[in-house]
């Protein structure tokens, strides 16, 4: 079987989450036969760098908001919750994908931070800049977060779209930020109907590298299922 690194999202976990991931991602693997290494911000380096060289790919899970430092800005009052241990590690990660083009996905806050480690930027605040969308994350007016079906529009000529072969698609959002600038070497391949960027990919075509705003993992299968299955083969 593959084998995959999978940052944990940190405690307090959300009741939806065991053992550091949503069950359904568990599932996700299983079926295709891909067993996970998790790893914890709070492990040593060296228990960190032999579940990288044991991985053949790396998820890069939800969680807490980045630190905004991280791409040149300070917080705003709904920037929390950030977690220092985390970015590190995971910073240092993704720079060893890139380097070493090893297969990964970023989902919600993996998907920034793939992006911001590209050298590109967040919106904080979703609702200052797309103020007529509720992608379920609250917004500058305090509204509580929730987990709400949202269809996205998938740009033709891209990886994606020859991935799941049709111009929209249903996914379950749930994020209060969202990405400004891209980073080097990616392009958005999906945005909401007012324009957020939903899902980004990397422009080599021999490195399979995406992020995905939304949160696939809260269900067994979803309009990304082609995306994981194209993972799966690039292991």
């Amino acid at each position: 079987m593959k084998k995959v690194l999978i940052t944990s999202i940190a405690y307090p976990h959300p009741p939806d989450v065991v053992d550091g991931l949503r069950p359904f991602m568990y599932g996700k693997l299983a079926r295709r036969n891909i067993t996970p290494l998790i790893a914890s911000a709070y492990m040593n380096p060296a228990s960190i760098d032999e579940l990288y060289n044991m991985a053949d790919g790396v998820i890069f899970s939800g969680g807490a908001d980045l630190d905004p430092g991280l791409y040149h800005q300070r917080p705003r009052e709904t920037t929390s919750n950030t977690e220092p241990k985390r970015d590190k590690l995971e910073w240092d990660i993704v720079q060893r994908v890139f380097a070493d083009k090893k297969p990964c996905i970023g989902i919600c806050r993996g998907m920034q931070l793939l992006n911001v480690c590209a050298g590109g930027t967040l919106h904080q605040v979703l609702g200052e800049v797309h103020p007529t969308e509720n992608h379920g994350g609250g917004t500058h007016e305090n509204k509580p977060k929730e987990l709400i079906d949202f269809d996205i529009v998938v740009s033709p000529d891209t990886q994606l779209y020859n991935l799941l072969g049709c111009g929209m698609v249903t996914v379950v959002c749930n994020h209060h930020q969202c990405i400004d600038a891209l980073g080097d070497g990616f392009i958005a391949s999906a945005h909401s109907p007012a324009g957020v960027v939903e899902v980004i990919e990397h422009v080599d075509a021999d490195f399979f590298c995406f992020g995905i705003q939304s949160h696939p993992e809260v269900v067994l299968e979803s309009g990304m299922s082609n995306v994981f299955d194209a993972f799966a083969q690039a292991l």
